[in-house]
């Protein structure tokens, strides 16, 4: 707001582009699981969020209102990344765990919040909010890269393969998760598998 002197108009608009976003995409989450796995959810959400804050930066004062082309993105990082992490935590969590492996996610996450706000605020005074927000997306494109390469690592696998369902696939990384959905309040069974198998 303060550096490209937006209005709390436009702080308002863009909060509700991306929640409009956020919503069709966990109403879907059946599907986005079903077709990607939770290791592109993950990759997905990662690039959303370093092209977004890349795309902040080359928005100049006087054209705030291009900050709302940016906003999807932000709705799709949040949601594939929560729906990701939650799946994860729940598939690897013992039986009669569950619950407790959730709070501990959320433990981390609010952690790492904490850890974010003051570094980035120190980054911010430091070296303004471009420079701060180019050197967040190159961490996080950085760590998308690591993700991808020691994922494929631990699978031996030699490349990626399309994440869209093909003829005759099959996957030696796959397991059931349940992912429960409001319009219907029984458990749904889900195959999870590693987008490179």
């Amino acid at each position: 707001k303060d550096t490209l002197n937006a209005s709390y108009i436009l702080c308002g608009v863009s909060v509700l582009i991306t929640v409009s976003f956020e919503i069709p995409l966990f109403a879907c989450s059946q599907k986005l699981v079903e077709l990607l796995g939770t290791d592109w959810l993950l990759v997905v959400g990662l690039s959303a969020y370093f092209i977004r804050a890349a795309g902040y930066t080359l928005i100049s004062e006087g054209n705030q209102w291009l900050i709302l082309l940016w906003e999807p993105l932000h709705g799709v990082t949040f949601a594939t990344i929560k729906l990701a992490g939650v799946l994860k935590v729940s598939a690897a969590a013992p039986p009669g765990y569950e619950s407790s492996a959730q709070a501990f996610l959320n433990n981390i996450r609010s952690i790492g919040n904490a850890i974010g706000s003051v570094a980035g605020g120190a980054a911010l005074e430091k070296f303004g909010s471009r420079l701060t927000y180019r050197g967040a997306s190159a961490i996080v494109m950085a760590t998308t890269v690591l993700y991808i390469i020691t994922s494929k690592t631990f699978r031996d696998k030699i490349k990626l393969s399309c994440p869209w369902p093909k003829k005759a696939r099959t996957s030696t990384h796959s397991s059931s998760i349940s992912i429960s959905t409001p319009e219907n309040s029984s458990l749904l069974k889900a195959k999870r598998s590693a987008p490179w198998d």
